[in-house]
């Protein structure tokens, strides 16, 4: 749920990838050599799943089907991840927003490495790219991570507070 979540635009939109991934899974379990770990298939069928729905997305949007002049998605807070309502919805709009400016490896690996606490050795045969790069995509993002946070309003106020405590 968590990869669906980074890669789609929606809970909802999550939600039936996630389920199109255990279709998929259960359809084609046994096409599962046991080469890899169970995840790693998982997580490749995930990604796929979640290529196809935006592929799929970008060219409804193109045609504008079912959706109306002026109508939008509304984010419905009971439906969010316990984590996601602990944080503040505006930062997390931020954030989002940060994470969306990365290039697509530096993110991918990012959010595998922090968010999934995956090793780079998992992420490697995940993804199928060598540790050495996956180390230099993770160091990149986290430099232009920082540096969006350091230039941002919410570090002034991280460092306000920080200096009210001492």
């Amino acid at each position: 749920m968590s990869v669906a979540m980074r890669n789609t635009s929606t809970i909802d939109d999550a939600r039936d990838a996630v389920q199109e991934v255990f279709v998929r899974a259960l359809k084609n379990l046994d096409g599962f050599k046991g080469d890899a770990q169970l995840s790693t298939w998982l997580y490749r069928i995930t990604m796929n799943v979640c290529i196809s729905m935006r592929r799929k997305k970008r060219l409804m949007s193109f045609f504008a089907f079912g959706e109306a002049e002026g109508e939008r998605d509304i984010h419905d807070d009971r439906q969010a991840l316990p984590d996601q309502q602990a944080a503040s919805a505006e930062f997390q709009r931020y954030l989002d927003g940060v994470l969306a400016s990365l290039p697509p490896k530096q993110r991918e690996t990012f959010c595998l490495r922090y968010f999934d606490e995956l090793s780079y050795e998992e992420i490697s045969v995940m993804i199928g790219t060598s540790v050495g790069a996956l180390k230099a995509n993770y160091h990149w993002a986290v430099k232009k991570i920082a540096d969006h946070l350091r230039s941002s309003e919410y570090y002034e106020q991280w460092m306000e507070a920080n200096n009210d405590r001492s």
